[in-house]
């Protein structure tokens, strides 16, 4: 709390709110949403709102919602809205939700599981497995549908770069755990040389026996020649 002091003299105790984002103690700017192009600035901000916390989009477009079965030869329309490919940073992942404006509602929410995958069967069309079904977003714009496309494609090339990455790095531990083991395994140098001068002692010492028997018998026969002399 800060004092002030009045004209009168009298203090006033005055109290301040300081408000801190957590950006500001990463030093980067807060992720940007990425607005469509068919709404107008007003109607981007109201989908912008609508996001939890901890939410931005990072590809947004006006869409058709269609559920299909798992063979899709027919498809359903379930509703029209944005599109939008959302990142949380509060659960770590990401999320295809589409909104609807006129309800200011969620529509629809597929998360991206692990296998996640999409396909293209047509330009404006981008279809993907959900609970049970078959879901498909047309888009309105052509272009909004090549972003929308575009922002899945990085997302899922980053997350497979980095699951390989990880086996990469597990394959490497696993073999130098291997090396390891077989080196631990294997007699040791020193174990060896020791092994070796035994062997060469053993050798040496008979090789030494030798001589000084040899030694001996010739110092004995030397020794019978000079008797023999005298």
């Amino acid at each position: 709390m800060l004092q002030e002091q009045r004209a009168d003299g009298e203090k006033v105790g005055i109290n301040y709110k300081l408000v801190l984002r957590s950006d500001s103690f990463s030093g980067k700017p807060p992720p940007q949403n990425q607005r469509s192009l068919l709404l107008d600035p007003e109607e981007n901000e109201t989908i912008f709102s609508l996001l939890d916390e901890g939410c931005n989009t990072l590809s947004t477009a006006v869409a058709q919602l269609l559920i299909s079965s798992n063979d899709e030869s027919e498809w359903e329309k379930e509703g029209t809205g944005v599109a939008c490919f959302v990142r949380d940073q509060v659960q770590k992942s990401y999320f295809i939700q589409v909104i609807c404006l006129k309800t200011c509602n969620v529509i629809f929410c597929q998360e991206l599981y692990r296998q996640f995958e999409f396909k293209t069967p047509h330009p404006f069309l981008v279809t993907f497995e959900a609970e049970e079904r078959i879901v498909g977003l047309n888009f309105a714009d052509m272009v909004e549908a090549s972003n929308f496309r575009r922002a899945l494609h990085q997302n899922l090339e980053k997350k497979r770069l980095r699951l390989e990455m990880r086996r990469s790095i597990m394959m490497k531990i696993q073999e130098n755990k291997m090396a390891e083991d077989c080196e631990k395994s294997k007699p040791t140098t020193v174990t060896t040389k020791v092994q070796n001068m035994v062997i060469e002692s053993t050798n040496n010492k008979k090789v030494n026996d030798g001589k000084i028997k040899d030694l001996g018998h010739a110092m004995f026969c030397r020794r019978k020649e000079h008797f023999g002399l005298e």
